[in-house]
């Protein structure tokens, strides 16, 4: 669950169905987004970052990185691979 996207969002005054709307998006996609289901494209997450007011310079902390991100084995050198 991406709780930091969705406090974002709510903070912003936008139902899911509002903001799906302004960013020309299903309501099942940005559900799945913030349920941690499927992961934003670059694209998505920046017309989405710019709705609710994410500087580019910090889309990566709301849609990129998670807990299995930062908390996987290896040598960092893995491509990312695509959660949905």
């Amino acid at each position: 669950m991406n709780t930091r996207l969705i406090q974002k969002r709510e903070n912003c005054g936008l139902s899911r169905k509002e903001l799906a709307v302004s960013i020309e998006v299903s309501i099942s996609t940005i559900e799945k987004v913030e349920k941690g289901t499927r992961r934003a494209s670059p694209d998505l997450a920046l017309k989405w970052g710019r709705k609710i007011g994410i500087k580019e310079t910090q889309l990566f902390k709301y849609f990129f990185i998670n807990k299995s991100d930062i908390m996987s084995c290896g040598d960092g050198n893995e491509p990312l691979q695509p959660t949905g």
